[in-house]
């Protein structure tokens, strides 16, 4: 019996459903259209654990698994006793420049979205970071943990997309 362990909706009625009929079987994507069913490819995909971000500030939970601080500054008013941190990956945060030109405006997020995949996608260094966060999804649960206020205009949107979507690669 298959089971269900995601699903991606592709809209106009299109949803990717990723299912295993056992824990040691290659995943199957078969997309539904309306309530047919096809199968559209049949491959070994990167076994990753899932990835969550969560800020800072909401604690430890065991169900976040490896906790990777990707902020360049430490949080404020946090310990790093008290944080909770496995490892605090400033390489794979943006550049102190492209930092302080999107200062967390909205309306520039666009832009800053496209420049900081630049990065990601041409920087060795955080090239390096990548592969170590691709390691670590590999071997579990990872969170992405942040500090800033607004939890949909910040680089941790950006780099959980880019992981999702270096996953189906």
């Amino acid at each position: 019996m298959a089971q269900a362990v995601g699903n991606l909706c592709l809209g106009f009625g299109y949803v990717l459903k990723k299912v295993r009929r056992s824990h040691t079987e290659d995943a199957l994507f078969i997309l539904t259209i309306g309530c047919g069913w096809k199968m559209i490819r049949k491959e070994r995909v990167r076994n990753l654990y899932s990835l969550k971000m969560k800020r800072i500030y909401e604690g430890i939970a065991p169900e976040d698994g490896f906790r990777i601080l990707v902020d360049r500054l430490w949080p404020r008013g946090i310990k790093k006793e008290n944080a909770g941190v496995d490892l605090w990956l400033k390489d794979i945060a943006p550049s102190p420049e492209l930092r302080k030109w999107f200062c967390h405006d909205p309306e520039k997020f666009e832009d800053f979205k496209v420049r900081y995949l630049e990065e990601l996608e041409t920087e060795p260094v955080k090239q390096k970071a990548v592969r170590s966060v691709l390691q670590k999804l590999e071997e579990g649960d990872v969170t992405f943990v942040y500090a800033a206020k607004d939890p949909v205009h910040n680089h941790v949107v950006v780099l959980r997309d880019y992981f999702l979507d270096k996953n189906h690669e």
